[in-house]
């Protein structure tokens, strides 16, 4: 037994007063936590002898924190946290609390969402529904009969990535040249990303194809999900062509683009007419006639056709006997 001494213990007081009946003595415990639990007895003395009264005093604080907070399986959609508990008896702690927020938020700071561990309490927990590519903010606090711990340090936990759910946007093709087409658009929807866009996969074809595939090329993108453009080259002269984009991250490619139409620029005929003929049809006049030149390489809408003649002087002199 150790005697309690307001002298050497700050945290103790003693008050005495003497009434008719005796002495009346207080004891108080100032900042009591947990350790002050124990049994405590009161003795009182006379002439005559003395005697004690036990008293049990029982300190309830709330739980310590969890703490090594860790995550144990991290995919795009949950994460598997575990913790260990820093109060020594389990019994302590009657459920846990996982709170869980966006460490990145885009337009403001989010309040933290919360599920709860029980019946009984285990020392892990699966957070699901999250998003791909996001960093969260982790956390538990231990509940008890006393009341709720100081929450335990955060874990900062990115999730894994997906292939991007949705396809670029304000896509636009703009024709530069009898055989170019510049090729615009905007990086996918933020929050359909899931993941760094490391690039685009462009498709264009004829329009006037048979053949439903598209050409690819490929164009790397800076990671932030700006926009981008592509110049396409070689292609037809005034053939309408059919593009579709689509972003790629280190998972694979998302969703292609609604396609959109452009039209290379006309250029000149690249065939001439076929089929010219010529015949007389007095001492004056010719009838000359000739057949367009083949429908791929009118290269534009024919608006006419310029006809070029001069005599030809034959070069046989006429004998002296004419």
């Amino acid at each position: 037994k150790n005697t309690l001494n307001p002298s050497t213990n700050y945290k103790i007081s003693v008050k005495q007063e003497a009434t008719p009946d005796g002495v009346s003595a207080e004891l108080q415990i100032r900042t009591v936590d947990a350790t002050d639990s124990g049994p405590y007895f009161c003795r009182a003395s006379n002439l005559y002898g003395n005697d004690q009264q036990l008293v049990q005093l029982q300190v309830q604080e709330p739980p310590q924190p969890p703490s090594v907070l860790e995550a144990a399986m991290i995919s795009s959609r949950s994460v598997n946290l575990k913790w260990q508990p820093k109060t020594l008896g389990t019994g302590d702690v009657t459920k846990y609390l996982v709170e869980y927020r966006e460490a990145d938020p885009i337009l403001f700071v989010e309040q933290w969402q919360q599920i709860e561990v029980k019946d009984p309490p285990t020392f892990n927990a699966m957070i699901e529904n999250l998003k791909p590519a996001t960093r969260y903010a982790f956390r538990v606090i231990a509940e008890g009969s006393a009341g709720r711990s100081a929450p335990s340090q955060e874990l900062i936990v990115r999730t894994e990535p997906q292939r991007p759910a949705g396809p670029p946007l304000n896509l636009s093709a703009r024709p530069l040249s009898s055989t170019e087409l510049l090729i615009s658009w905007v990086a996918p929807l933020p929050e359909l990303r899931h993941g760094d866009i490391q690039g685009y996969n462009v498709g264009y074809r004829l329009a006037s194809s048979g053949n439903t595939a598209y050409n690819f090329t490929s164009v790397s993108g800076d990671g932030d999900g700006g926009n981008g453009e592509l110049l396409l080259s070689g292609l037809a002269k005034f053939a309408r062509y059919n593009v579709v984009v689509q972003a790629f991250n280190q998972v694979g490619p998302g969703p292609l683009s609604e396609p959109t139409g452009s039209q290379t620029l006309e250029d000149v005929p690249s065939r001439p007419p076929e089929d010219v003929r010529c015949a007389a049809l007095s001492s004056q006049s010719l009838q000359v006639s000739w057949q367009p030149p083949p429908i791929y390489h009118t290269n534009g809408l024919l608006q006419g056709y310029k006809l070029i003649f001069e005599p030809i002087i034959d070069d046989i002199q006429p004998s002296k006997d004419e």
